[in-house]
């Protein structure tokens, strides 16, 4: 088992029960929002600063082995831990309070976005979706939306280096541009949804599944969006559970190996590339109506229309960031305010 032969039973550490483990893997679920960064935070706070079950060296070299493997970071971060402390049967009891919660949230508001907001969808090459299927078809064609929606988020589960913010990236320009399921906005607006419940930022990968299988899976639509959805959980997760068990054992191995080192470097290297073009576009889809894309040569540019500027946006940015970057408040806190400002703007602006 892993905690017969980790670091964590040190004497500046605490080995918990599995019991007393099991409550505060349920606690950090159900209250760990803010994306990655901030249930890193949270885990480190409670792991390593108050309960002592694990040292600081230990912590940043869990994390750093996450940054290599493919998928969500702090699910298999948290992952790891359980399994550091009380083996596979750990890990499974760390990782799934960390994401199911969500998930549930996430699936309700996805069907509650799905009946409630109306907002066309145009195709790749901007025609209508307009095939639709019936039950003798799925089961199961290489050209039903659920086929793609398996092959496309298992490809994304064992491929996607960096953690959830690259896995964004590339997911968001596919799942737009190249499948058609959703618009830049609905996108956006994925996002809005699965920063709100705890649990990884990932959980938009749920609904997107959702309203592909939802728009383009056939009749009755709610079933298959729920297929949808559950494709999509089970191709994003498994992976990433299946990571830590085959690859902890080795993480002592591992850590003294320079190779290791030298490539850690270059995945962190890379990430900050492929963050940073990830907040660009997701920057200039917010603050911007109207984005068009410009080509030059290899290269893909996106430039706004400066007269679809939304105001409203920039100030609510400004006002998060300011929040968070000069006056430290929390993740719930920031969205908390951010949320009221925007809602007193909305009718304030209806009134006039």
């Amino acid at each position: 088992m892993g905690s017969k032969t980790s670091p964590a039973s040190t004497s500046s550490t605490q080995n918990p029960s599995f019991n007393e483990a099991l409550a505060v893997w349920a606690s950090i679920g159900v209250l760990s929002f803010g994306g990655p960064a901030g249930q890193i935070a949270s885990m480190h706070r409670v792991l390593v600063d108050e309960r002592r079950w694990i040292s600081e060296e230990r912590f940043l070299h869990a994390h750093n082995f996450c940054m290599l493997l493919p998928g969500p970071e702090a699910t298999q971060l948290a992952t790891y831990v359980g399994w550091l402390l009380h083996g596979t049967l750990g890990g499974l009891a760390a990782g799934f309070p960390f994401v199911l919660p969500g998930a549930l949230v996430v699936l309700v508001l996805s069907i509650a976005y799905a009946l409630y907001c109306h907002v066309p969808l145009a195709a790749p090459g901007g025609e209508s979706p307009t095939r639709r299927f019936t039950y003798r078809d799925v089961l199961f064609g290489r050209d039903h939306v659920l086929t793609d929606i398996s092959i496309f988020f298992s490809k994304l589960a064992v491929v996607t280096f960096g953690g959830a913010y690259s896995v964004l990236a590339y997911m968001a320009q596919a799942a737009v541009e190249t499948h058609g399921w959703l618009s830049a906005g609905e996108m956006l607006d994925g996002l809005g949804l699965a920063e709100t419940p705890p649990g990884p930022l990932i959980l938009v990968t749920e609904f997107i599944g959702f309203l592909a299988g939802y728009r383009h899976g056939g009749e009755p639509e709610l079933a298959f969006g729920l297929l949808g959805a559950a494709v999509t959980l089970w191709a994003t997760f498994v992976p990433c559970f299946l990571w830590i068990f085959v690859g902890a054992p080795y993480i002592e191995r591992l850590e003294a190996s320079p190779r290791l080192a030298n490539a850690l470097s270059g995945v962190t290297a890379a990430v900050v590339g492929v963050i940073l073009n990830l907040s660009l576009w997701f920057a200039l889809q917010v603050f911007f109506a109207k984005v068009e894309p410009v080509g030059h040569g290899p290269l893909r540019l996106w430039l706004p229309d400066p007269a679809t500027l939304d105001v409203e946006a920039v100030v609510l940015a400004a006002l998060a960031a300011l929040l968070l970057l000069r006056f430290k408040f929390s993740i719930g806190a920031t969205l908390a305010i951010s949320a009221g400002a925007a809602l007193v703007w909305f009718m304030l602006a209806g009134a006039s």
